[in-house]
């Protein structure tokens, strides 16, 4: 029973009355002699004030508990109110959709951004289960979607992560990366709620995209002269050979690591100090242009006399 003023008022009222109106005419019918009757009505009156005091303490302790768990739990909704709200400022922001997926029902929740990235209002798609997604879903992908889950649940990866394409409303196909983690699981320890997100990344395929074209169309361009072109990444020291070091030097593509220690080992001893100390100079001295001549060895073993040309490249803080 919850202790409220006026229930507390109206306990007192009702017990002071009912107190009153029967102990004095018990008193009064047991004791003839007025003495003693004063005496017991004194002490009746003791007792009144410390049952009272005992009960009013108690019920005010209650309602001032009840109080604090009132507060407690209006601080904790008014948290979780202010979170959704972050969250729902920080997705939208963002452009993030949200989903959730029950995968012993195949339940499926979504909010208004999960359906707008592919072109939908959430009324739309409802009502929404999995079978929207598979629908959805481009049918190259589906395997990618099916092995990233079966990855998920048998522990292989710590978080569900894959990028598939989705079918806009206006028929174009949009990249998603689709991410998500267990967030319940039931008595078995099976996964029984999955919480998500789907990010757009139609814009960064089409660089990707872009990126490899280029790269095909460069290799195939510097594929076609007579002589070796290289590209060293210096920061990753990755090195990119065409194919003018099999054509010249006969060297395999399994026996040409991909490394700036691979030209190195092959400059003629002789020649390799010198060769390292001139590169060097040029990359510390700002050079755009680096020149030089030296004997290089073919995959035989043979001497080859080779004269390099080299641009640098820098970023914008000139290395």
């Amino acid at each position: 029973m919850r202790f409220t003023p006026l229930r507390i008022t109206l306990i007192y009222f009702i017990f002071a009355l009912f107190w009153i109106s029967t102990t004095d005419h018990f008193l009064e019918w047991w004791i003839d002699d007025l003495d003693l009757l004063t005496q017991f009505q004194t002490i009746k009156g003791i007792v009144y004030v410390v049952f009272t005091a005992i009960a009013l303490y108690l019920m005010v302790k209650s309602y001032e508990k009840s109080l604090s768990r009132e507060q407690e739990l209006k601080n904790i909704e008014q948290e979780l109110k202010n979170k959704e709200e972050w969250l729902k400022l920080s997705t939208t922001s963002s452009n993030v959709g949200m989903w959730e997926w029950h995968p012993q029902t195949g339940t499926v929740i979504i909010d208004d951004l999960w359906a707008e990235l592919v072109g939908y209002t959430r009324k739309e798609l409802e009502p929404v289960s999995i079978e929207t997604w598979n629908h959805l879903l481009h049918p190259d992908d589906l395997k990618v979607f099916e092995k990233a889950v079966e990855k998920y649940f048998s522990g292989e990866t710590t978080i569900y992560e894959c990028e598939v394409r989705m079918r806009h409303k206006d028929g174009s196909w949009v990249w998603i990366l689709d991410r998500g983690r267990t967030v319940e699981r039931d008595d078995d320890g099976n996964a029984s709620r999955l919480v998500g997100t789907h990010v757009d990344i139609t814009y960064r395929k089409k660089i990707e995209a872009q990126i490899e074209r280029e790269k095909h169309l460069f290799k195939t361009a510097v594929n076609l002269v007579s002589d070796i072109v290289y590209d060293w990444d210096v920061k990753n020291d990755t090195v990119f050979w065409n194919d003018g070091l099999t054509t010249k030097f006969g060297y395999s593509e399994k026996n040409v690591r991909k490394s700036l220690d691979f030209w190195i080992e092959n400059i003629h001893p002789e020649d390799r100090d010198r060769v390292l100390q001139s590169l060097d100079k040029a990359m510390h001295n700002n050079l755009e242009i680096w020149k030089d001549q030296y004997r290089f060895l073919n995959a035989a073993g043979d001497i080859r006399n080779v004269e390099d040309n080299a641009f640098i490249l820098r970023n914008t803080e000139g290395k």
